[in-house]
């Protein structure tokens, strides 16, 4: 098989298996994840973010390593490569357990260095979100409407709330399997593929499918977060610098193709003493900048640092 047939049949398979996925799971762009979307998904970050977002009409997205969780999507390769070693026993025929190989190795070597994450949360006032992220008592969280990911640009990879739970995890991924290998397998029938080729076709889909399903998983002791997030992959000439007290962080930007009002439901004001006058602050900033209808309240939470 010539490269170029090789490229457009491995992108029909893609395609295919992306559609079967989300014709069957829609609930969540997850396998297996029955989630019902709130209206509204909370970013934490402080005052200067705020600013930053309002003013640029962008959000950053983090590169992976120096997010808060130390082994971000390294517990999730481990998941997925256990699951890949239990799965070769379930399968009778050689046929099928040398895609599971084949897959698995394939897997194993995909390049993540260039995996971003924008963060969010289903809670508005999370008592561990304000320590991680309002310094100085400056803290935020902006409501976005669940809109908001169909209005950025680059065009956001994956979208989903993480499952912390490790049975759930290694359900979706016997579900996703299983899907590749009925969706993959009706293509082979219909394009009369050889074994072969077939093998290299499958094991670089389904790789890839696995790869973006990396972001999806985190540790059980992160339930509290629960946490929304937005991927996407960087060229190295998209990415950019900034600096924290502890580390330059890379990062790039997605920003709102719609440039007039992002879609920002509310703003919460974190635990602090000048609670008040930070409130005034933020009112007077959207009103200035049109966002007449923008609620604007404090966090409940009794916290002083």
């Amino acid at each position: 098989m010539e490269k170029a047939e090789f490229e457009s049949l491995k992108w029909i398979f893609d395609q295919a298996l992306r559609q079967e996925i989300n014709g069957e799971y829609p609930w969540n762009n997850n396998l297996g994840a029955k989630v019902k979307f709130p209206d509204t998904i909370y970013h934490y970050t402080d005052l200067n973010g705020l600013l930053g977002i309002l003013l640029n009409k962008s959000l950053f997205a983090t590169h992976f390593s120096f997010l808060n969780d130390c082994r971000e999507l390294l517990y999730s390769k481990e998941v997925v490569n256990t699951f890949m070693k239990n799965s070769k026993e379930e399968y009778s025929s050689a046929f099928a357990k040398s895609l599971i190989h084949l897959t698995s190795l394939e897997f194993n070597s995909v390049n993540l260095d260039d995996t971003f994450i924008t963060c969010f949360s289903r809670d508005k006032d999370l008592l561990s979100q304000w320590r991680g992220y309002s310094r100085n008592n400056q803290g935020v969280a902006i409501g976005f409407n669940m809109d908001l990911r169909n209005s950025l640009s680059p065009q956001v990879d994956m979208s989903y709330f993480i499952e912390y739970n490790k049975l759930k995890q290694l359900k979706i991924l016997k579900e996703l399997i299983q899907i590749s290998f009925e969706t993959l397998s009706e293509l082979k029938d219909e394009y009369k593929i050889l074994q072969t080729e077939f093998r290299s076709l499958f094991s670089s889909t389904v790789s890839n499918m696995l790869r973006e399903h990396l972001v999806l998983f985190k540790d059980a002791s992160f339930s509290e977060e629960k946490e929304y997030r937005i991927t996407t992959r960087s060229k190295l000439k998209a990415i950019k610098y900034r600096a924290n007290n502890k580390y330059i962080i890379p990062y790039t930007e997605f920003t709102f193709t719609k440039r007039n009002l992002l879609p920002i439901e509310e703003i919460v004001i974190g635990p602090t003493t000048n609670a008040t006058l930070i409130e005034d602050g933020v009112r007077r900033l959207l009103e200035s900048n049109g966002y007449i209808n923008t609620k604007v309240i404090q966090s409940k939470i009794p916290f002083r640092d």
